[in-house]
């Protein structure tokens, strides 16, 4: 080897060192999307507002007892139509409960249901997505023909007619919103794997024998999990937003429970000479339906590994 080419071997060794130096010590997956996430600030704000109210919703039982002092469903007509006060932070209602209170407690249930069909929903349809998308053939005719069968079902109408039949609780509305709200998360999959699966990492883990069910989770599932979030996001406000609707049209979770949908149709007739009975409900929806879209665009951008850069 001549001096020339030492010197230019001891050269690129010195900036391979280098850089290996500059780039520090390699990151997992979850540590590089977390430094991606903490620099996205309108994620983060939504995120803590996000954290906020389902920590209100969560300490409801406390609040009430140990902050306002209120039940939420006791009813004292003497002071209904109170505005907003020192002594009731949120007015009180047409029965004279403390509206602050019963917000509270009301965000417990709006949440569940949202939670409660966003995870159903996309647990079904995730599943059936990677399985209808990865083996194709008769298994995905057969699932698509379900789909197509759930989704032609009037989705709002039979709602209605269930709802005027059968008088619906909390557990009831999300239960039907579950069975009817997965068709989308499988639709969106579905594309994902069919175009995922024709990729050459995919094409050679087959081509050595490596098993189906590790294939899908393991080289499948990680790249479709950004997508997933942003679904599960949508869907916790789509399913709010729908008990919102039913309650507006008197098909909801039905009084005493409050949910910030039956609360924000029921102060509709209040509303010009009590506003605030209607803007403290419509205000909890607003921030959780704001605070979840910024924080699940948030996450896929930053577990998105097409955007690392």
């Amino acid at each position: 080897m001549t001096t020339t080419q030492s010197k230019t071997r001891a050269a690129a060794d010195s900036a391979y060192a280098l850089e290996e130096a500059l780039r520090g010590p390699s990151r997992s997956f979850w540590q590089d999307a977390w430094i991606r996430f903490r620099r996205d600030r309108l994620a983060i704000t939504g995120g803590l507002v996000f954290f906020f109210l389902c920590a209100m919703a969560l300490g409801a039982p406390l609040i009430s007892q140990y902050v306002t002092g209120y039940d939420p469903d006791r009813i004292n007509l003497r002071e209904n139509y109170q505005p907003p006060s020192v002594t009731h932070w949120f007015g009180t209602d047409e029965y004279g409960r403390d509206y602050f209170t019963r917000i509270v407690w009301a965000g417990r249930i709006s949440l569940a249901i949202g939670f409660m069909v966003a995870i159903g929903s996309v647990v079904i349809g995730v599943a059936l997505g990677l399985i209808s998308g990865y083996f194709g053939g008769k298994i995905d005719d057969f699932l698509q023909a379900i789909v197509n069968i759930v989704a032609a079902t009037p989705f709002l109408p039979l709602l209605i007619i269930v709802g005027s039949l059968i008088k619906l609780d909390w557990l009831g509305v999300a239960f039907l919103l579950t069975i009817l709200g997965w068709t989308g998360e499988l639709r969106i999959v579905r594309g994902q794997v069919l175009s995922i699966k024709q990729r050459d990492y995919v094409l050679a883990a087959q081509a050595i024998g490596v098993k189906d069910r590790r294939i899908m989770f393991q080289h499948i599932l990680p790249n479709v999990f950004s997508i997933v979030l942003v679904i599960l996001g949508f869907d916790i406000v789509g399913a709010m937003l729908t008990e919102a609707g039913l309650s507006f049209l008197g098909f909801g979770v039905q009084p005493p429970t409050a949910t910030w949908g039956n609360m924000l149709s029921n102060a509709l007739s209040y509303a010009t000479r009590n506003p605030w009975l209607v803007f403290f409900p419509g205000l909890a929806i607003s921030l959780a339906v704001f605070s979840i879209y910024l924080l699940a665009d948030g996450l896929r951008d930053a577990m998105d590994p097409r955007l690392k850069r």
